[in-house]
């Protein structure tokens, strides 16, 4: 679809250096420590990371864990690779392309990055394709009928497991268990989610996301629905003991 115009490896100033709104990746606080003590020993120790020249703005293209421990150890400058891109759409494709780790990739922000390239003359068709996701779980993903809001609040609860522990990931079966439901009720479906996750322990020797079953379970019981803004006991085991307590109404299936 385009060919590189430059790849040179240079010492870089950290503050020009932008993370592109549309970024796929996530911060994930215990990488970023590791690269950061590193840094603070040895740049030279590091992987490079590389940045992509899009009309004079410089955007982080991948290698985010190496550049925001660099950024922590408040070193002024970074060595990296600077590749050049003629549009936003090119240097997206590419990104998501290198990004693909499960470690640092976050899929719900495929969303709005796909929302983007098919306004500038991408097809429905040519999407997977591009991206490099044909027959894996992210194109499930993106084939998931989820609401706008649905989707903002799923980052968000992807942000906070990404705070908490090395290797996010909200499973693909819950996914879809919140895309089963209306899409007006979506984002209450997700609220009870990120409840049924908070209750636990998110540490990574303790945490385990709520198993299929136990979703369900919460998601399909006659209690929530009830009138809205009628307080429901919730417990993860879907138990007769109850310890975590939200407002909310579901209608799902």
């Amino acid at each position: 679809m385009w060919h590189l115009l430059r790849s040179t490896t240079e010492n870089f100033p950290i503050l020009s250096v932008l993370i592109h709104r549309l970024s796929v990746v996530e911060k994930i606080a215990k990488q970023t420590d590791m690269f950061c003590d590193i840094a603070n020993v040895s740049q030279r120790e590091l992987p490079l990371p590389i940045v992509g020249c899009v009309k004079e703005h410089f955007y982080l293209l991948s290698g985010f864990d190496v550049f925001y421990g660099v950024q922590k150890s408040n070193l002024d400058n970074i060595e990296c690779t600077i590749h050049d891109f003629d549009t936003e759409v090119e240097f997206l494709i590419e990104h998501v392309r290198l990004n693909k780790n499960p470690t640092v990739f976050n899929p719900l922000s495929l969303f709005p990055l796909i929302e983007f390239i098919k306004t500038n003359g991408v097809s429905d068709e040519q999407i997977s394709g591009l991206l490099q996701i044909h027959n894996t779980i992210y194109e499930k993903i993106i084939n998931q009928n989820l609401h706008s809001d649905t989707i903002k609040k799923l980052s968000e609860l992807y942000s906070f497991l990404a705070e908490n522990l090395t290797q996010p990931n909200i499973p693909f079966y819950a996914i879809k268990l919140i895309a089963q439901c209306d899409l007006s009720e979506q984002t209450n479906a997700v609220e009870l989610m990120r409840k049924l996750v908070t209750a636990i322990q998110v540490k990574d020797t303790k945490f385990i996301f709520p198993s299929y079953e136990e979703l369900k379970i919460q998601l399909e019981n006659p209690e929530f629905y009830q009138a809205k803004h009628e307080s429901v006991i919730i417990n993860p085991k879907g138990d007769a003991t109850s310890t975590t307590e939200i407002k909310i109404s579901l209608k799902c299936w």
